[in-house]
């Protein structure tokens, strides 16, 4: 009910507000209306008690839309925007009226502002219908060519006449559009495509524009690696590679011009490539007269085309993390071809006559000689810029070419080192390369990895104390640190460092852990390696200790030759559960039987499984599947030989035996009948044994003798049985038998050969016995044959 009434009171309040006040108070009314449950006031049905109230909301919408004054249209637009990001699918629906209007208003003359509400508005409109096919075709697929028509006609630039000249000046909604357009073309492919041939000369006229702003030149690259999707079908992979080397040629042949005064050592391996081999005119700037392969414009002079380049690279670097649906072949070749030319062109540790080792040609100038030098730095980042996009997105796809991009890196590294953005880059493609592949795999250079790993140490070190940071304290001093490292690190400057995107501490910082976990011994000398740990010690870096700890420093023979920081990694990341895990590793729990427990417990412990809780099934299906249980308890197996046969030991001196035959009587066969499922077992067991003759033996195991059932183990007892005299001891006489369960252990001594259990392969039966009762007609047999025989 209280949200009933603060939807009533805003609703009457935008409807009783004059037009000319209604900018003021929109903001507010909007935002609070976005807090109110609209997708039930803007709902069908029949509970919805604010139905009258919406319905005056979206006519006061519709008729500020159409209104003559820009504060009517402008708030109209707010009240929509806020709307349809809360009300859902049930005034999306509904929506296509004010989508119509707001594509009406940006033809109207009004500022900036208004028409950059209006585009952001429409656009959000249309991607809020993408995932709704009757939506898409309602709403979006009628109004984005209108729409598309009125934003060319929106970025056209304006001429402004200032003396006698006329300058153009581009249109302030030109980024705006361009983002528009970014959104929406990779669902709209189609839409887009006979608006092709007017959209690409546009970013193509931004992108040789050399004094555009950096955003636009950026969101131009974009639009135009995106312009592929328009492509007819199963085309746009051709569209893809076409592209990439042709910005490629393009790149190499600009660079001509720009490295004319260089001798170049390097040599391509693309024979239709000519590398600056051509007499240049020394007496005129260097330029292009025409157009080239992409449609660029002219350039002249070292600055230019060495933007130029940059663009170029810039354009392939985004060309390269495009996301497509098919399959294209990559020209790696080609794109390392020309990283390895510019990286190469570069100013070595070595310093000549004219501070560096660059050879130059006696005709080129002073002047064209230091511009070059000072225009070579950003072309080194946006190669280095390539490089690393090229690994993030093939990652193992292009695992064979690893060690020429690591050997690129390191050796832009050993030349621009003292640049901050160069020392960044290099951090984030040698960690991800070492990530992907053994350092052992790479043939490095130790001397330029070994500065590498200095570098980054010192930009590490911004983060603490010079004071306190000292290299020439002594031992004592130096433990000191360690132990106290709340004191030397600045624990509020690291998050300033980790938030510069062009600093190269964050790169250092994700290297470390990589220096730590993926580096040996022969490649990370020990003294690189203490330092690392300390480093990582007192700028408290856990993912970096932790790396440490799992790769310990091994001598030759193997063994750990260095002590480890894992005290320090437990002392400050006590909350980390890999830490935890390190520490207290949790083994399974394994159950352990009490030394006091009788055979039978144990037995009978051992006994239960669930074969014998199922009364239904019979005793054939259970001896079926004993192999198989009887696999799974092989240790409860193991537990019961050692217990019974300390068990017997214990009982060998006393006088009643542990195990004996004992008889059964009628009431325990009644407990025991839920145990034994087979009928004609418990007919033998409850009636009265047979009498026996004289000539008779009893050889085999009786037969009222409990064994295994579903491969489990029950103690065994006989019954009262007299042996035959040749056998074993007399009939007055019970043979004391103690042998394991046949089930667990099998029969012992010479029962063993004569009866398996547990096995279905066991040729082994139980023996029939007559039970019948004894008649006279059989003492009258026997009498008459003794007579025969006399």
């Amino acid at each position: 009910m209280q949200q009933d009434g603060s939807f009533k009171a805003i609703v009457n309040r935008f409807n009783v507000t004059p037009v000319e006040d209604l900018p003021r108070v929109a903001a507010f009314l909007a935002s609070s209306l976005a807090a109110c449950p609209l997708e039930v006031y803007f709902s069908d049905a029949k509970t919805n008690t604010a139905s009258v109230t919406t319905h005056k909301l979206k006519t006061r919408i519709s008729a500020l839309l159409q209104d003559r004054s820009a504060a009517g249209r402008l708030s109209a637009a707010i009240f929509i925007k806020a709307i349809i990001d809360t009300a859902g699918s049930n005034l999306l629906s509904a929506s296509e009226p004010w989508a119509r209007g707001l594509v009406s208003c940006l033809s109207k003359s009004e500022a900036p502002e208004i028409k950059r509400l209006y585009l952001t508005t429409v656009m959000r409109i249309f991607l809020l219908t993408q995932h709704q096919p009757a939506l898409l075709r309602e709403i979006t697929t009628p109004l984005l060519p209108s729409f598309l028509t009125a934003c060319l006609s929106l970025i056209r630039p304006s001429t402004i006449k200032s003396g006698d000249k006329a300058v153009s000046v581009s249109s302030p909604l030109l980024d705006t559009v361009l983002q528009c357009w970014l959104q929406l073309l990779p669902q709209h492919a189609s839409i887009f495509r006979p608006f092709l041939n007017r959209i690409k000369p546009i970013c193509l006229s931004l992108v040789e524009d050399h004094s555009s702003p950096q955003p636009t030149t950026k969101l131009s690259i974009q639009l135009l690696c995106a312009l592929i999707s328009c492509a007819p079908k199963n085309t746009a992979g051709q569209e893809w590679t076409q592209m990439a080397t042709s910005i490629a040629e393009a790149a190499h042949k600009t660079t001509n011009h720009v490295f004319r005064t260089v001798l170049e050592e390097y040599n391509t391996n693309n024979s239709s490539l000519v590398l600056n081999t051509s007499k240049h005119n020394f007496s005129k700037p260097p330029g292009i007269s025409g157009k080239d392969q992409l449609g660029l414009s002219p350039w002249t002079g070292i600055s230019e085309g060495s933007s130029r380049v940059e663009t170029l690279i810039s354009w392939l670097e985004h060309l390269v993390s495009l996301a497509t649906i098919q399959q294209i072949p990559v020209p790696c070749g080609d794109i390392l071809d020309l990283t390895a030319r510019i990286l190469s062109v570069n100013p070595s540790e070595r310093q000549g006559r004219h501070g560096h080792n660059l050879r130059f040609h006696n005709e080129a100038g002073k002047e064209e000689k230091e511009e070059l030098l000072s225009n070579l730095p950003k072309l080194q980042l946006s190669c280095l810029a390539l490089l690393l996009s090229l690994c993030r997105t093939y990652e193992q796809s292009i695992l064979p070419l690893y060690r020429t991009i690591f050997n690129q890196a390191l050796l832009c590294f050993q030349a621009s080192s003292w640049h901050q953005g160069a020392r960044a880059l290099c951090y984030e493609i040698i960690g991800h390369v070492m990530n992907m592949v053994s350092l052992s795999e790479l043939d490095i250079n130790r001397t330029s990895f070994a500065a590498l790993m200095t570098e980054s140490c010192d930009d590490l070190k911004t983060a603490l104390s010079t004071s306190d940071f000292d290299k020439s304290q002594d031992s004592s001093k130096a433990l000191n640190l360690a132990l106290n490292t709340n004191r030397n690190t600045n624990k509020n400057l690291i998050p300033l460092l980790m938030g510069n995107p062009s600093g190269a501490f964050a790169s250092a910082w994700r290297l470390l852990p990589v220096l730590l976990g993926r580096g040996t011994v022969s490649i990370v000398p020990r003294q690189s390696r203490t330092e690392l740990d300390r480093l990582a010690i007192l700028l408290n870096h856990q993912e970096a200790m932790l790396a440490s700890v799992l790769n310990p420093i091994s001598s030759t023979n193997g063994n750990v030759a260095a002590a480890s920081i894992l005290p320090f990694l437990t002392r400050t990341s006590t909350d980390m559960p890999a830490v935890e895990a390190l520490l207290r590793p949790r083994f399974p729990f394994i159950r352990q039987e009490s030394g006091q427990t009788s055979s039978h417990d144990l037995d009978a412990s051992v006994a239960t499984s669930p074969s014998e809780k199922n009364g239904d099934r019979d005793i054939l299906s259970q001896l079926e599947n004993s192999l198989n249980d009887i696999s799974r308890a092989s240790v409860e197996v193991d537990i019961a030989l050692e217990v019974a046969s300390g068990l017997e030991h214990e009982t060998a001196t006393t006088s009643e035996p542990l195990l004996s035959p004992k008889k059964r009587y009628f009431e325990q066969l009644e407990e025991n009948e839920t145990s034994v499922k087979t009928t004609g077992l418990l007919e033998d067991e409850i009636r009265s044994p047979k009498r026996h003759h004289p000539d008779d033996s009893v050889n085999t195991i009786p037969a009222a003798m409990e064994y295994e059932v579903g491969g489990t183990a029950t103690v065994s007892t006989l019954r009262d049985q007299n042996f035959a005299p040749g056998n074993g001891p007399s009939s007055e006489k019970h043979q004391d038998l103690s042998f394991p369960n046949p089930g667990v252990v099998g029969v012992s001594n010479n029962l063993h050969k004569e009866a398996t259990y547990d096995s279905d392969s066991s040729d082994f039966e139980i023996p029939k016995i007559d039970t019948g009762l004894d008649t006279d007609e059989e003492d009258e047999e026997d009498e008459e044959d003794a007579e025969e025989d006399d």
